[in-house]
């Protein structure tokens, strides 16, 4: 789509990847489109996997399963969120 568009764009013009002639143009246009492709199918086919799915440990484990990655682990291992500060000001101002 023109996500993909943008980065081949991006990766060609502003990356400079046009100065290294046809392999650059070659090597940009598969990562800007192919392997963006590629990607994106993965997720539409993760999304679709999961999608009748409803209790959160429940995704978990089939997103593992089919990625055969642990994501138990990598969620284990995020920073504890930080309540947010109650002293009555606005965290913007």
């Amino acid at each position: 789509g023109l996500a993909a568009l943008f980065y081949f764009l991006y990766r060609y013009t502003v990356q400079l990847g046009f100065l290294d002639g046809t392999p650059g143009l070659i090597y940009h246009v598969l990562q800007g489109f192919w392997y963006r492709f590629l990607v994106g199918a993965r997720v539409v086919e993760l999304e679709s996997s999961i999608a009748h799915l409803t209790d959160r440990q429940t995704v978990i484990a089939e997103l593992s399963r089919l990625t055969k990655l642990d994501l138990q682990a990598a969620i284990a291992a995020l920073p504890a969120p930080q309540p947010a500060a109650s002293n009555g000001k606005d965290p913007l101002a």
